[in-house]
């Protein structure tokens, strides 16, 4: 997942930043392994009882490919970051933006452990100033249908369901729930305006 293409600028001034014990910063190629696993093992937490434990392995061990009906044509902009505590790689955001000029958040994982501290919610409003530095003026993401917590954590960030589809891990398939949220202009809060 390193950054292989143009980063987003972050809209703050800084590169990194501090949010209590995590540090969050934009991702470089030497996180792929640390990202892989945040992402391998949060599959593992709130996918075993919908894809199995064997198919989420067979995944993340190159065995199996995951693909959906719908092709989308990408920018060379993204934005990928990372957070971390004691050097170690906890939460990770990554997002892309459309050739018609539309994010789309693709992963998003916080480890189960560093869950409920704010972090998701620190990743989520980086993402969202990093998107609108792209020119985006809406963000679309995608999550299984089965899967509640986090469906009600994009809800409650005020994103609209506007489409369904299919999503295939290997052969098993899940029905996913497109969901669509405004980037208004947003100003910087005073204390992290740019010098």
């Amino acid at each position: 997942m390193g950054p292989s293409s143009r980063q987003c600028r972050p809209g703050r001034k800084d590169a990194s930043w501090k949010h209590g014990k995590y540090s969050v910063r934009a991702a470089t190629d030497a996180d792929d392994s640390g990202i892989r696993e945040v992402r391998r093992r949060t599959w593992h937490d709130a996918y075993d009882e919908i894809w199995g434990p064997e198919t989420i392995e067979a995944f993340f061990g190159g065995r199996v490919e995951m693909r959906t009906e719908r092709e989308v044509s990408w920018r060379n902009q993204h934005v990928h970051l990372v957070a971390e505590t004691k050097g170690q790689i906890v939460a990770v955001a990554a997002s892309g933006v459309h050739r018609d000029g539309e994010g789309e958040l693709r992963i998003f994982y916080v480890l189960p452990e560093h869950q409920g501290e704010g972090l998701g919610r620190r990743l989520w409003d980086e993402t969202l100033w990093a998107l609108r530095e792209c020119g985006c003026d809406a963000m679309c993401l995608w999550a299984l249908e089965r899967n509640l917590g986090a469906r009600r954590f994009y809800e409650r960030r005020g994103c609209a369901a506007f489409a369904r589809r299919t999503l295939w891990v290997g052969d098993r398939s899940q029905p996913e729930v497109g969901y669509r949220l405004d980037l208004p202009a947003q100003s910087v809060p005073e204390g992290e305006r740019s010098a």
